[in-house]
């Protein structure tokens, strides 16, 4: 059965659909429009408005239309629907096809029917590789494939979509994966989140570890180590990308999130979240914020029977001239 998942909030919404339609030409985009809406209420069974203008009629406005109300012409017929997804989006007319595409996107909701229905008839092949005019909507086409993944409709053989979007090593593309993957960390529609997630960090960091000399990669190396607050356990493979995300970090402050997400880890894997944040301070990087979630960081590993490397840790911040850690430091060599 088709479903829908909404795929980006209300602002990047009205931003988007603001940019399509001000490309319009008015009187066919309402008409188009017009159509589509009252179909919807009455059921008017004729396809004619569409089928006159399909393949004879170069006009950005009706292409977008197509593509924006794609899901109400598939509700009113499917079959005739599939039957035409070629002439709605022409392959061979590159500027219809692009403007079908972005009244696609525009929809911003991921429907699994159309999502398939457009990757089996090879839209999505193009769209990877198109300029899709702006950035909002390039990022809706990244959006799309990285949920699709999260929801199983793609995964990580050499075949899908996933894969040959990362295989481009496309900046924006990969900045948008990274970006977005971290905001579906509440959904709760998404069975199994921390393996895919992990299986997907282990295929960006083969791209992003041929990239360390280069600037224009920096940023994804650091913010990717926010996916540890979108999965269930650290280890070992964990811990070195962890550690990877440390070696290219300047300044602690870049690592604001870094602290709370190991939080979460302390629990289960105490060692290793020593191992990291020892490795973290033995590069002179002293996180310094928030105070109280980096005492209770020690204070579990205390609690967990880590005095050895938790001493270390307060050692190494006092050195550093940092004393928010001497109290608890002082409470636990008194037991």
């Amino acid at each position: 059965m088709a479903r829908s998942f909404p795929i980006i909030r209300l602002k990047s919404c009205i931003y988007s659909l603001l940019s399509v339609f001000s490309s319009l030409n008015p009187f066919k985009g309402i008409i188009a429009f017009d159509y589509i809406g009252h179909s919807r209420v009455i059921r008017i069974g004729s396809k004619g408005v569409f089928e006159k203008g399909l393949g004879k009629v170069d006009d950005w406005c009706l292409y977008v239309t197509y593509g924006r109300y794609l899901p109400q012409m598939m509700y009113l017929d499917k079959v005739w629907t599939e039957q035409n997804i070629s002439q709605l989006f022409p392959k061979d007319n590159p500027n219809m096809w692009k403007a079908s595409f972005v009244g696609y996107l525009n929809i911003h909701t991921l429907y699994t029917d159309l999502y398939q229905l457009l990757k089996n008839n090879g839209n999505y092949d193009i769209a990877i590789k198109t300029d899709m005019g702006d950035e909002w909507t390039n990022n809706y086409l990244v959006q799309s494939i990285s949920l699709a993944y999260m929801l199983e409709l793609e995964d990580l053989q050499e075949t899908s979509l996933m894969i040959h979007l990362i295989s481009r090593e496309d900046i924006s593309q990969l900045r948008e994966i990274i970006n977005y993957i971290w905001t579906l960390r509440d959904d709760e529609h998404i069975d199994g989140k921390s393996n895919k997630v992990k299986n997907l960090w282990r295929v960006l960091f083969g791209v992003l570890k041929k990239h360390t000399t280069d600037s224009n990669y920096q940023q994804m190396i650091i913010n990717i180590a926010e996916w540890l607050g979108l999965i269930d356990y650290i280890d070992k493979e964990v811990e070195e990308w962890v550690k990877f995300t440390i070696d290219h970090v300047n300044e602690a402050w870049e690592l604001s999130f870094f602290v709370e997400n190991l939080l979460n880890h302390v629990k289960n894997e105490p060692e290793r979240v020593a191992n990291i944040y020892v490795y973290l301070l033995n590069q002179q990087k002293y996180p310094d914020f928030p105070e109280d979630k980096i005492i209770e960081l020690v204070e579990s590993l205390y609690l967990k029977k880590k005095k050895q490397k938790a001493d270390i840790i307060c050692n190494k911040y006092l050195k550093a001239g940092y004393k928010f850690l001497i109290p608890i430091f002082q409470k636990y060599q008194q037991q």
